[in-house]
């Protein structure tokens, strides 16, 4: 039986996602702007992926390189291979795998899966809110990303 609560954020992010990159796209930033936009969102989706390279027994991969240099629509196209990846990994997910532990490079204490799943989503959402904060203090409407306008869906 999969973790419903866990589904759900894993859909929530991928809605938040592409509603941040479309937004992204459809405005014309400064060359300073762009960049900060470009690698806020950027870090937050090569987290996304290294947790789920980790929580499914990959190697960590070497993301920096893979990233640097990319364009939002790259992102974009990105978060969606990403989300993929996360609805595949949950789809099949049972007690015992999200109880399994695994441990970080960068941390040394070991975590769930379900830890991992719902770090790496929070996070997320934390660096999105800092992109929607930095386009809202510039005067660009933002949309809203409240979990009820998506589970509300298309007026």
């Amino acid at each position: 039986m999969t973790d419903e609560t866990l589904t759900t954020m894993a859909r929530y992010n991928r809605w938040a996602n592409a509603r941040v990159f479309a937004r992204c796209l459809e405005l014309t930033l400064d060359a300073q702007l762009s960049q900060t936009v470009v690698e806020t969102l950027g870090h937050s989706l090569m987290v996304e992926e290294a947790y789920l390279a980790v929580m499914r027994g990959d190697e960590v991969p070497r993301l920096r390189a893979v990233y640097d240099g990319q364009e939002l629509a790259w992102q974009a196209e990105r978060a969606a291979t990403i989300a993929d990846g996360y609805d595949a990994m949950l789809a099949g997910a049972d007690d015992a795998f999200l109880q399994g532990e695994f441990t970080l490079p960068w941390f040394t204490a070991p975590m769930t899966r379900r830890e991992g799943v719902l770090q790496a989503l929070l996070h997320a959402n934390h660096h999105r809110s800092q992109v929607f904060s930095i386009l809202g203090e510039r005067g660009h409407a933002v949309p809203d990303l409240d979990y009820l306008v998506m589970a509300q869906g298309p007026p």
